[in-house]
């Protein structure tokens, strides 16, 4: 009999357990960091605004589970700039670049609130809604100054009169 592990265990056993292997995020609320932020063209989301199909689509990582994975088309302006506020970002400007967003949003953490489904066919998924998160500081704070206090008039009065 061996007295190690090293008859058991072997090289594929240390590497780590596939994304599979892991359970579904349970519903409720959570904390999670976007590990994949990307722009796709995705055909089953073309619209009639959105030809293409352009589509945000962000991975996100809750310890112990699965990633969770929320497609957005580009047009849903809304629902980025929760994710935005979620995450404590400013919401993508005019003109500014799909890399350049996506950029700003790897590694940033958030909460969110899932729900589990399963779908007709099967499927399993699990639906995000992303929560109002730490709002980014402003700019400049203002500086508060003290507001003068008015002072009472003195009367010189005995100690036993009163004053109306």
């Amino acid at each position: 009999m061996s007295d190690t592990f090293d008859a058991f265990w072997t090289d594929e056993a240390k590497q780590a357990s596939p994304v599979d292997d892991k359970p579904f995020v349970p519903d409720g609320k959570h904390v999670g960091k976007i590990v994949v932020a990307e722009v796709k063209d995705l055909q089953f989301k073309q619209r009639e605004r959105n030809k293409a199909g352009t589509s945000l689509v962000v991975k996100v990582a809750i310890n112990g589970y699965r990633l969770v994975e929320e497609i957005v088309p580009v047009q849903l302006r809304g629902i980025i700039e929760g994710i935005c506020r979620s995450v404590g970002q400013e919401p993508p400007a005019k003109g500014e670049s799909f890399a350049a967003f996506c950029g700003r949003l790897l590694g940033q953490s958030g909460p969110l609130e899932t729900t589990y489904g399963v779908a007709a066919s099967g499927r399993e998924y699990v639906n995000v809604k992303w929560l109002e998160g730490i709002k980014p500081l402003p700019k400049e704070v203002e500086k508060r100054t003290a507001k003068p206090q008015p002072k009472a008039a003195a009367v010189d009065l005995a100690p036993d009169d009163i004053p109306f």
